[in-house]
């Protein structure tokens, strides 16, 4: 008997993106942010977070994400053992250190060192471009605490 209740059968539910490994597999890629952007925000299921978002590219200590905020969306004080980039695409964005608030529109960029605890509120759609290169080599994706 399995441990969990098994989910209704019926058609299968497609993924809603390739597999990393398949998607970061070239050796060169094109990416259209405004295509992924539009597609992350097409997706109906808006998660308890407020925002969705897809790792656009990762190798060795670099991920790129990119992420679609709804209104309101909140992302609570975190910080990343690596030089994080913050790229607002579209909309706005705050991001609030312990010594600095930072309002940030379109095509405004944000740089925080190794460390920095942070939070980022979305008062409008927005989306951003997030890369992080972490401090130690060889570890990949991108450690959050």
């Amino acid at each position: 008997m399995p441990r969990f209740p098994l989910p209704p059968s019926g058609p299968a539910i497609p993924p809603l993106r390739e597999h990393p490994r398949d998607r970061f597999r070239a050796s060169e890629r094109v990416i259209d942010l405004r295509r992924s952007a539009a597609q992350l925000r097409s997706d109906e299921r808006i998660p308890p977070s407020g925002h969705r978002q897809i790792a656009v590219h990762r190798r060795g200590s670099v991920t790129v994400a990119l992420f679609s905020f709804e209104a309101g969306s909140v992302l609570k004080e975190h910080r990343v053992d690596g030089l994080v980039s913050v790229h607002v695409l579209r909309g706005a964005i705050e991001v609030h250190t312990a010594t600095e608030s930072h309002a940030l529109h379109g095509g405004q960029l944000l740089f925080l060192a190794p460390g920095v605890p942070h939070d980022l509120h979305a008062p409008m759609p927005s989306d951003v471009l997030v890369t992080i290169h972490l401090e130690r080599e060889g570890r990949a994706g991108a450690e959050v605490h």
